[in-house]
């Protein structure tokens, strides 16, 4: 809460409100509540919880996602310095666990 450049919202309205406080924020059209509810009513929305909400991300033959994560970002250094430390390059992904989605990558260029 104390970093200054956090993601903020610009009121402090942002939070489910009660009937009562709905009932005044809408108090000009009184009969806004009432169709909203009846609107609710129809509507029939079951949301279910998805094991694996990531996409698939299809990796070269001869890799496995974690194997072709790891290399993205050396082939990328080495394009952008033209020039390859891979202890160095690899340092950040080294703490990566096993357990981490690395079949999520995005898509090459």
């Amino acid at each position: 809460m104390s970093d200054t450049n956090r993601m903020k919202f610009a009121t402090d309205q942002f939070y489910f409100k009660t009937a009562e406080e709905m009932a005044m924020v809408f108090r000009e059209l009184p009969d806004a509540l009432t169709r909203t509810v009846d609107i609710a009513a129809r509507c029939n929305v079951k949301i279910e919880r998805i094991p694996n909400a990531l996409p698939e991300f299809k990796v070269p033959e001869g890799h496995t996602p974690g194997s072709y994560f790891e290399r993205l970002p050396a082939k990328g250094s080495r394009n952008a310095c033209r020039s390859s430390n891979a202890s160095r390059s690899r340092a950040p992904f080294a703490i990566r666990s096993p357990n981490t989605s690395a079949g999520f990558l995005p898509k090459s260029k």
